[in-house]
């Protein structure tokens, strides 16, 4: 068994699952900010620990002695620091993609965030990470050895701008080593461009492995739905993130018509809430509608008809394996491509009405669903995880 030592939010069961499915060849131990929410959440099966717990990154790689480090981003000034230590003793560092990203999300953080304040709830869900106090500095400074302080005016213009910008804006501004890890396990071709714009990476730190997430939608899902009885929203934070620009009129009219269209054929609507959205509960609510949060799929997406949904990572398996509908909201290079594509129906989010949508799409062929596969999906063979676990394995 290999140490590795998991950076993650422990409330993100959908990013720790693939992870809890390596058991069988790494011992976890799983460390990030200390929220006591997470006390009362069975998830992970993971030894827990906490940074305050640690008077620096050296004192977290001497009591836990990790052979490999695992994180989804370095982006706070712990993982920073964190980072410096494991270039100096030799620990590979590997960030793992966990969701649709591009290039073009960056150059809309410019437009919205530059010049404007960031609102009340990105500040709150950016607060883990730019936490900032007295026993932070702390740890960062006794991370520090003489090698680092020939960098140390990059380091401190990272904290400065961290603190000053929005995060995607941040780390844009600061393409330093020190935030670099050694390898970016993506999800494909067309996500990766997303880290080699931000990070200022060449593509030799890039391994494509596709969704170990997602391993399931290919191994086990039937190509069509065999006792169809409902349509399935993928939804997406509208409300919750400022940066959508939709304001809960249109929302709740487009829960509406979607609704409407369930109730002419007869069927279910199923709406698949996104994380950030569990805890609303100012909901469009209607006898027809049935409210997802961390369910697994493969419990009834065989029954699922059909697929509505966003720009989203989730939505990548139901385009390729179920007929679909893309709402259309402000300038996606997702939603773009794959009306580029011609996988499924592209709809406006505010202008559709229920007779327009229809899944009966003459564009989405084997030709089609290829280049899809190529661009999001990497292989659509269901051992993504096989591909993660050999890599990391394998590297020194």
């Amino acid at each position: 068994m290999i140490n590795v030592l998991l950076i993650s939010d422990y409330n993100r069961p959908d990013i720790l699952r693939q992870f809890i499915k390596c058991n069988d060849v790494f011992n976890f131990s799983i460390l990030y900010f200390k929220d006591d929410s997470f006390e009362k959440n069975d998830l992970p099966p993971f030894k827990k620990y906490y940074w305050n717990q640690f008077s620096s990154s050296y004192d977290v790689l001497k009591k836990l002695n990790p052979k490999k480090i695992i994180l989804a981003d370095i982006e706070s000034f712990y993982e920073v620091a964190l980072n410096l230590a494991c270039k100096k003793k030799n620990i590979p560092v590997f960030l793992i993609d966990h969701g649709m990203r591009h290039k073009m999300e960056i150059d809309l953080a410019y437009k919205f965030y530059e010049k404007k304040a960031v609102s009340n709830v990105v500040k709150k869900i950016d607060s883990k990470l730019s936490y900032s106090s007295i026993s932070t500095i702390i740890f960062t400074l006794r991370s520090l050895r003489l090698h680092n302080f020939f960098k140390l005016h990059k380091i401190l213009f990272f904290f400065y701008i961290r603190r000053k910008n929005h995060l995607t804006l941040a780390l844009h501004k600061c393409q330093y080593e020190f935030r670099r890890p050694n390898y970016y396990l993506c999800i494909s071709e067309e996500v990766n461009k997303f880290y080699i714009y931000r990070d200022g990476i060449s593509k030799d730190r890039i391994i494509n492995i596709g969704n170990p997430d997602q391993d399931t939608f290919y191994n086990n899902f039937a190509d069509e739905p065999i006792n169809g009885d409902h349509y399935l929203l993928i939804d997406s934070p509208h409300l919750e993130i400022d940066r959508y620009q939709v304001v809960r009129k249109d929302k709740t009219n487009f829960i509406h018509k979607i609704n409407q269209f369930c109730l002419k054929k007869e069927k279910k609507l199923f709406i698949k809430l996104h994380p950030i959205s569990y805890k609303t509960d100012d909901l469009v609510i209607h006898s027809n509608i049935v409210y997802l949060r961390d369910v697994k799929f493969e419990s009834f997406v065989n029954n699922t008809i059909a697929v509505f949904g966003f720009a989203s990572s989730l939505m990548v398996p139901f385009i390729y394996i179920r007929k679909s509908c893309l709402f259309k909201l402000g300038d996606w290079a997702f939603q773009n491509n794959v009306e580029n594509i011609g996988v499924c129906q592209i709809l406006d989010f505010y202008t559709f009405t229920k007779e327009d949508i229809s899944f009966n799409i003459k564009t989405r062929t084997n030709k089609s669903l290829s280049k899809f596969e190529k661009m999001y999906v990497y292989k659509a063979d269901g051992n993504s995880l096989s591909r993660m676990k050999k890599f990391i394995i394998d590297t020194l």
